[in-house]
């Protein structure tokens, strides 16, 4: 598996799906579940550190990299009649414009996840402590 398939078949699904978890417009205890699912996901540490802020990390530094790519002086061509040198120029300058894009796309999406998680999780504790109040004024 290469770098880029690992990047779009790994760290783009993810998030994405997470994210559609975390935000699914579903009834209370449906949604503290997902929320918890996630938790268990997004929640893991390495050395110390979430798994979702190392995950940012690796998308900033795969979009900081595509940056410099996309912004890198043309090649000249040796030979202007040759058109497959043309065509390799075209060709790996359209990669490097791709590879931005998703790069940038993942970054958002890991971005986005973290986010919206912590928001959840605040309006799930929030509804909670709403609750045990009404519960204790009905009393």
């Amino acid at each position: 598996m290469s770098a880029w398939q690992l990047i779009v078949f790994v760290m783009m699904p993810v998030p994405l799906s997470l994210c559609i978890l975390v935000s699914a417009p579903l009834p209370r205890r449906a949604s503290e579940k997902c929320c918890e699912l996630v938790d268990s996901i997004v929640g893991f540490h390495l050395y110390g550190t979430p798994v979702v802020k190392v995950f940012i990390g690796f998308a900033f530094i795969l979009f900081a990299i595509m940056s410099g790519e996309m912004y890198k002086p043309k090649h000249t061509i040796s030979d202007p009649r040759d058109a497959n040198q043309e065509l390799n120029m075209r060709a790996k300058r359209w990669r490097n414009e791709r590879n931005f894009w998703i790069s940038s796309f993942v970054l958002a999406l890991w971005i986005m996840l973290y986010v919206t998680y912590k928001l959840r999780k605040r309006v799930i504790a929030l509804e909670k402590k709403t609750d045990s109040e009404v519960g204790k004024k009905s009393k």
